[in-house]
């Protein structure tokens, strides 16, 4: 049992990134956050571990997305060419050269006592996305994963701004 109620979450998120909305979502948006270690245990001829250090970090997100638009499938499969639009076609030419496309990615979504919160990182570029299903029994899903990047304009990857809502006499 949670120790504040109002600590528990129940709300979706909005995703955005290089400032197009993303649309509606399946299910949740997952943030997965690994990284590697490098052990100090050979100090001063004394066994055990003595320290732990970080030494490389990985921040990725995964959403499924229904929107099946070409906006999302450009994204979801890193391509570097424009929608273009004729008198009564839209067009994505399948350009996937070596540059992957780069921008930022924006999370609205509610913290503790729904306060509005949001994830900002600077600089975010798609990976492998995995298959796109096309079921015609069910809508289609375009599965996206995104990694954060160290953006050269910034010292952090992300930022992380929460409302706030004084309380008190």
């Amino acid at each position: 049992m949670p120790e504040n109620i109002d600590n528990v979450i129940a709300a979706g998120a909005t995703v955005i990134f290089n400032g197009i909305p993303l649309g509606y979502t399946e299910d949740a948006l997952t943030m997965g956050y690994t990284w590697e270690e490098l052990k100090l245990d050979k100090i001063q001829q004394k066994g055990g571990v003595h320290d732990i250090k970080r030494t490389t970090d990985s921040l990725v997100f995964k959403l499924n997305i229904v929107e099946f638009t070409l906006e999302n499938w450009k994204l979801a499969w890193a391509i570097n060419s424009n929608i273009s639009q004729g008198a009564d076609t839209r067009s994505l030419d399948g350009n996937q050269s070596g540059d992957l496309p780069k921008g930022e990615l924006m999370i609205y979504g509610k913290g503790p006592n729904g306060v509005a919160r949001t994830l900002r990182v600077y600089r975010a570029c798609p990976k492998p996305p995995g298959e796109i299903n096309m079921d015609a029994r069910a809508e289609s899903k375009i599965p996206l994963t995104l990694e954060a990047l160290w953006s050269p304009s910034h010292a952090t990857r992300f930022l992380i701004t929460e409302e706030y809502i004084p309380t008190g006499a």
